[in-house]
């Protein structure tokens, strides 16, 4: 048998291929308003860079604080029939139910003062995460619904790239 023998060198070889693709956000949501009301303050427009919980709208307030306030009075109320209450309940002059009832109301009252404020703490529209507004629908004077889109939200951060590959 012959043998023949070669001296091969490592040499760098470069391949290149030609991609398509796009960028495309990992996360991307429409964030809505949580209750109704008028646009009075856009605080970030289309284009703005936004931390989470930086305020993007605001809406007006109208009557809530007025309710608020009417609900703290009745809280108030409630408490004072419910003391009443417990105290003529111990000395035999006001029965089981009636304490029941009296702490029914005062319970209905307290969840009234806190779904009002949680309805004034919705009228400030905030970023839910770090992102750029992309596409921005409330305008100064509109009146806005309960989940109606306000801005179109991207996270930037981190940016996916998608491309198609054949075999």
């Amino acid at each position: 048998f012959l043998v023949e023998a070669k001296k091969f060198t490592s040499s760098e070889k470069t391949s290149e291929i030609i991609l398509r693709g796009r960028t495309e956000a990992l996360r991307r949501i429409d964030v809505k308003a949580e209750t109704a009301g008028k646009v009075i303050k856009i605080y970030n427009k289309k284009g703005s860079t936004l931390k989470k919980g930086q305020p993007i709208v605001q809406l007006d307030i109208r009557d809530r604080n007025s309710k608020l306030k009417e609900y703290q009075a009745l809280v108030k109320q409630r408490q004072l029939e419910y003391n009443v209450a417990i105290k003529l309940n111990k000395k035999g002059h006001r029965s089981d139910t009636k304490v029941a009832a009296a702490k029914s109301l005062l319970e209905s009252a307290l969840a009234r003062e806190k779904q009002i404020k949680i309805d004034i703490s919705n009228t400030i529209v905030r970023a839910p995460f770090d992102g750029i507004i992309e596409k921005q629908y409330a305008e100064i004077g509109e009146i806005i619904e309960k989940n109606k889109i306000v801005v179109h939200l991207v996270d930037q951060d981190p940016f996916l790239l998608v491309g198609q590959l054949s075999e």
